[in-house]
C-alpha cells in the first residue's frame, strides 16, 4: 500500500520514492508499485497525469485499491530509488477542468434543478449529461456568466476528510464510493461533494467556463461540452482565426458574416439544383443514344452524385435493360440496378464484396450501392461475369 499524496498537495509534480514492487504486463510493459506517489490515475472522469519515472515515459497508471501501479517501458529493480516528474501543465490543466466541472454541476442543480449524472474528460473538452426540462442559448449564456461571476470572485475550494459517521453533518450533491473515510471537495458556499480527484486552491485558477455547444443524447438527457482556463483562451485564437479567414473569403465584416454565409449557402443550393437539373437533361439526351438490343447496361461517369447515379439507373431500366453498372470516378460510387425480373442474385454477391473491401453502403437485390470504391473497367466486366456465372 502506498502513500497517495496528491490528496494532501496536488500542486507538487516532482518528488523521489522507493521501488516496492513490479509486475509484467502486456505489449512490454512493466508496472511499477512505489512506497509513496503524487501520480493520479484516471478515475472519476479525470483522466490520468503524464509524466517520467527517472528517464522513462510513464505510459499508463492504473487504480487499484489504495495502490497506483505506475506502468513504463522500461526495466528497473525492487528497492531502486528513482526521481518522478509529473507534467505539470497537464496537471494543473485538469485540476481546472475537473474544479470547473464541480462548478458548473452546482450551478446546474441549484438553479435549474438539473442534476449531473455523468463527467467525462478529453485532452480537448469535457462534457457532463444532465437531466434538465428546458435548454437554449439563453440558459446556457446565464449559466456561463453565473459560474464565471463566482470563477472572479475566488471562492476557495477546500478538501478534506470525514469518517462515514460523520456525513450526515453535510448536504452532499455527490455521494462517491468509500470505506472508512471519505475525501469531501467543497467550494465555499457553492458546492460540496465526494471526490478523489484533483482541484484547484480558489476558482479564480479556473480562468474561464465556456460552454461550446450541447447535444440531446440517449433517455432524454442533454449533453454539455465545456472547456476552461487555457483551453478557452487557445479556442479562442482558433474561432478567431476561422471568423477572420471567413471575412476575408467574403469581404465581409464580423457583424454582417452569418448573413453573408447564408446567401453563399443559399446560392450554392440554387446552383446545385440547377447544375442537377441539367445533368438531369444531359441523361435524357444520352437514352436517346443507347443500344436497345443489349440487355447490360455498364458506365462510367464523373461528377453523378448518389441521387443524380439512382436517376440515370432508373431511366436505364425504364428502356428495358436487364441490369445496369454504373460508377462515378468522382464520387467513387458504384450503382447497381435490374428489372423487376431479378436476373441477377446482386445482393448476395455485392454484399460479400461490401464486406471484404470493408465498403459503406448496402441495398436489396433489385437496387445496390457501394460508396467509396475504387473499380476499373477490368473489374467491372469481372463484376459482371462472376454474376452472370451464379
Amino acid at each position: 500500500m502506498a502513500e497517495i499524496l496528491y490528496f494532501e498537495n496536488p500542486y507538487k509534480t516532482e518528488f523521489e520514492a522507493k521501488i516496492v514492487a513490479k509486475k509484467e504486463l502486456k505489449e512490454g510493459l512493466i508496472g511499477y508499485y512505489l512506497d509513496k506517489t503524487y501520480f493520479f490515475a484516471e478515475s472519476g472522469g479525470q483522466l490520468s497525469d503524464k509524466g517520467y519515472i527517472n528517464e522513462f515515459e510513464v505510459i499508463k497508471l492504473i487504480k487499484e485499491e489504495n495502490n497506483i501501479l505506475h506502468c513504463i517501458r522500461g526495466e528497473l529493480n525492487i528497492g531502486d530509488e528513482v526521481k518522478c516528474v509529473i507534467d505539470k501543465d497537464t496537471r494543473l490543466d485538469y485540476s481546472i477542468q475537473h474544479t470547473a466541472q464541480h462548478l458548473l454541476s452546482a450551478v446546474l442543480e441549484d438553479r435549474y434543478n438539473a442534476p449531473t449524472l455523468s463527467f467525462h474528460m478529453s485532452e480537448e473538452y469535457s462534457t457532463i449529461d444532465i437531466k434538465i426540462d428546458k435548454i437554449n442559448s439563453d440558459v446556457i449564456y446565464e449559466l456561463e456568466n453565473i459560474c464565471n461571476n463566482i470563477i472572479f470572485s475566488a471562492v476557495e475550494v477546500k478538501t478534506f476528510w470525514i469518517s462515514p459517521e460523520e456525513m450526515d453533518r453535510y448536504k452532499f450533491r455527490k455521494i462517491g464510493k468509500f470505506v472508512d473515510k471519505i475525501r469531501v471537495v467543497q467550494i465555499e458556499g457553492i458546492d460540496i461533494s465526494m471526490c478523489a480527484g484533483t482541484h484547484v486552491k480558489r476558482t479564480n485558477e479556473i480562468g474561464y467556463i465556456k460552454i461550446k455547444f450541447f447535444e440531446k443524447i440517449k433517455g432524454g438527457l442533454i449533453r454539455l461540452y465545456f472547456i476552461a482556463g487555457n483551453r478557452v483562451i487557445r479556442d479562442y485564437f482558433e474561432v478567431n482565426n476561422i471568423i477572420n479567414y471567413f471575412r476575408r473569403v467574403l469581404s465581409s465584416t464580423q457583424k454582417d458574416l452569418t448573413e453573408r454565409i447564408d446567401l453563399f449557402l443559399n446560392s450554392r443550393v440554387q446552383l446545385e439544383k440547377e447544375l442537377q437539373k441539367t445533368q438531369k437533361m444531359l441523361i435524357q439526351e444520352k437514352l436517346l443514344h443507347i443500344e436497345k438490343d443489349d440487355k447490360i447496361y455498364i458506365d462510367f461517369t464523373e461528377g453523378l452524385d448518389k441521387k443524380l447515379l439512382s436517376f440515370y439507373a432508373g431511366e436505364i431500366i425504364k428502356i428495358g435493360k436487364d441490369l445496369v453498372l454504373l460508377y462515378d470516378k468522382f464520387y467513387k460510387i458504384l450503382k447497381i440496378q435490374q428489372s423487376n425480373e431479378q436476373k441477377f442474385d446482386i445482393k448476395n454477391y455485392f454484399d460479400e464484396i461490401k464486406k471484404e473491401k470493408n465498403l459503406k453502403g448496402g441495398g436489396n437485390n433489385i437496387t445496390y450501392l457501394l460508396d467509396g470504391i475504387d473499380v476499373t473497367p477490368e473489374e467491372i466486366n469481372l463484376f459482371l461475369k462472376n454474376m452472370v456465372k451464379n
